[in-house]
C-alpha cells in the first residue's frame, strides 16, 4: 500500500472518529459556566470524579458530570449514561436493552479530550442549560474545538442529570400517575374505615 493511500485512510478514519464522537456527543448533548479549577491549572483530562463534590459550585458539578460521562465513554463504559436517564425510562428499560438503542449502540468519545463550561443558564431549581466548547484531540495530537454546543441538565432525585433518551414530559407523567395512584389508595382506605 502506497504511503498516499494510507495517509488518506488514517484522514478518512480520523474523519470517522470524529463523526462518532460527534454523534455520541449530540446524543449524550451531553444536548453539553467557567472552567473549572483544574482545568484553569491545566488539568484537561476530564478525569475529575462527579461525586466528589466538596466545595464545588453548581456549574463546576455539571462540568464534572459532563466530563465524566466522557470519560467512561471513552472507555466504554456506558452504565454512567443509564444512569442519567429519568427514573420512569430505567424502571421500563434495563440496561442491556437500553444498550441495544441505536443511539447507545454508536456513541462513542474516543478523541474527545473535555468539555469546557463558558456559561450556564439555570431555570429555577430543576434545570439548567450549558453552553461548552468541546475539545478534541485526534490521533496526531491536533486539537478541534466545537464551540457553543448546548447541553440541557435537569434536577432529578436530588441529583443533576443529563438524560439522552429519557424526556421530562414523560418523567413528568409518570410522576402525576404515580401521586394519582397514591391519592386514590389514601381515599379507598379512609373510605373502609382502615
Amino acid at each position: 500500500m502506497s504511503l498516499e493511500a494510507i495517509g488518506k485512510s488514517i484522514v478518512k478514519n480520523y474523519k470517522r472518529s470524529q463523526y462518532l464522537v460527534l454523534v455520541g456527543l449530540g446524543l449524550l448533548a451531553f444536548n453539553p459556566a467557567c472552567g473549572s479549577q483544574s482545568d484553569q491549572d491545566g488539568d484537561r483530562s476530564g478525569d475529575t470524579a462527579a461525586s466528589d463534590t466538596i466545595a464545588m459550585t453548581e456549574d463546576d458539578k455539571l462540568e464534572a458530570i459532563m466530563n465524566e460521562a466522557m470519560t467512561r465513554l471513552r472507555y466504554k463504559d456506558k452504565s454512567y449514561i443509564y444512569e442519567m436517564e429519568f427514573s420512569y425510562y430505567r424502571e421500563e428499560h434495563t440496561f442491556d436493552e437500553y444498550l441495544q438503542e441505536r443511539k447507545i449502540k454508536t456513541a462513542q468519545a474516543d478523541s474527545l479530550d473535555y468539555v469546557d463550561f463558558k456559561k450556564v443558564a439555570y431555570f429555577g431549581q430543576d434545570s439548567a442549560k450549558a453552553t461548552v466548547a468541546v475539545h478534541f484531540k485526534g490521533p496526531t495530537g491536533q486539537e478541534t474545538i466545537l464551540p457553543e454546543q448546548e447541553i440541557t441538565f435537569y434536577r432529578h432525585e436530588n441529583r443533576w442529570i443529563k438524560p439522552t433518551l429519557s424526556k421530562f414530559s414523560a418523567q413528568k407523567q409518570y410522576e402525576e400517575i404515580i401521586e394519582k395512584a397514591k391519592s386514590a389508595a389514601k381515599s379507598e382506605a379512609g373510605g373502609s374505615g382502615r
